[in-house]
C-alpha cells in the first residue's frame, strides 16, 4: 500500500511543480509584456523589442507579443516586419480586427 501511496504522492507531486511552472510562465510573459510597453512609452525601442521577442519566444501562441512588437515596428518604421507580426496576430488570431485593421492602413500606406 506505500508503494501506491508513494506514487500517487509523486504524481500530485508532479502536477503541483507543473502547475507553478506554469503559473511562473505566465507571470514573466505579463511581466515582459509590462515592461515592454514601459520602454515603448519612454521610446526605449531597442528593449521594448527585445522584451516583445522575449515573450513570442516564451509563448509563440500568445498573440500579444506579435501585436505588440508590430505596433513598435510600425512606429520604428519596419514596415516590412510590422506586417509580418500583424499577419502573424490575424493568423493566431481572425478576429483580431485592430490588427487587421491596421495591417490594411500599412499595406495601404505601403503601396501608394
Amino acid at each position: 500500500a506505500s508503494s501506491s501511496s508513494g506514487s500517487t504522492i509523486h504524481q500530485h507531486h508532479q502536477q503541483v511543480t507543473s502547475y507553478n511552472g506554469q503559473q511562473a510562465l505566465r507571470h514573466l510573459i505579463e511581466v515582459y509584456l509590462k515592461r515592454g510597453s514601459a520602454y515603448q512609452y519612454s521610446s526605449h525601442n531597442e528593449q521594448a523589442l527585445r522584451d516583445y521577442s522575449r515573450v513570442i519566444e516564451l509563448c509563440p501562441q500568445d498573440v500579444r507579443g506579435y501585436y505588440m512588437r508590430a505596433t513598435l515596428l510600425d512606429q520604428m518604421e519596419r514596415y516590412g516586419d510590422a506586417v509580418a507580426d500583424y499577419g502573424r496576430v490575424i493568423r493566431l488570431d481572425p478576429r483580431h480586427h485592430i490588427a487587421r485593421s491596421r495591417l490594411e492602413a500599412l499595406e495601404s500606406k505601403l503601396h501608394q
